[in-house]
């Protein structure tokens, strides 16, 4: 996405040369803004209006993070290109990736704006503080794909331990039959 350089480079010219953290602060306050926007969307659709519990909210809060910067970056090459093709997800189950593989870059993305955030609101204190959350909130977005990959690692442990295949991979010819 576009605003990820953008926000690491001159955040981090604001934490190693700046007087303070202005530069960046639309930028953060806005994606604070949205984050704020998302996180109530899902309390009031999940929690209030179908009456889900909030760990579906929560879960589904974090499925929207995760897309947000893959649309982000599909968008804007679509804008830029003006002849891109378009790839259709595979509908057959598709064989996993070693683990973290398929995360790697949202987490060092993740890891870094969250490593700034904490930059930010060492070096800058109070006056800080609203462009820290919002570099936090913007790490969140990059976050969220590491932590369902986790969950959904542990999900596939769970399911091999209780013996229920898989059904993301395709049946072997030896599997039983039901």
């Amino acid at each position: 996405m576009i605003p990820f350089p953008w926000i690491v480079v001159v955040g981090g010219l604001c934490v190693a040369f700046g007087d303070s953290p202005q530069p960046i602060f639309p930028l953060a306050a806005a994606i604070g803004v949205l984050m704020t926007y998302l996180i109530a969307r899902q309390i009031i659709v999940y929690v209030v209006h179908l009456e889900r519990p909030w760990s579906e909210a929560f879960g589904a809060w974090l499925a929207i993070c995760g897309m947000s910067p893959s649309v982000g970056v599909a968008w804007l090459r679509g804008w830029v290109k003006a002849r891109t093709s378009f790839d259709r997800t595979p509908k057959q189950p598709q064989p996993r990736k070693p683990a973290g593989a398929r995360v790697m870059l949202e987490a060092l993305a993740g890891i870094l704006l969250a490593m700034l955030s904490v930059a930010i609101l060492a070096r800058f204190r109070g006056q800080g503080l609203i462009t820290a959350l919002g570099v936090a909130a913007y790490a969140t977005t990059y976050m969220s794909s590491v932590i369902i990959e986790a969950l959904d690692r542990s999900s596939a442990k769970n399911e091999k331990a209780a013996g229920v295949e898989d059904s993301r991979r395709p049946a072997t010819a030896g599997a039983r039959l039901i």
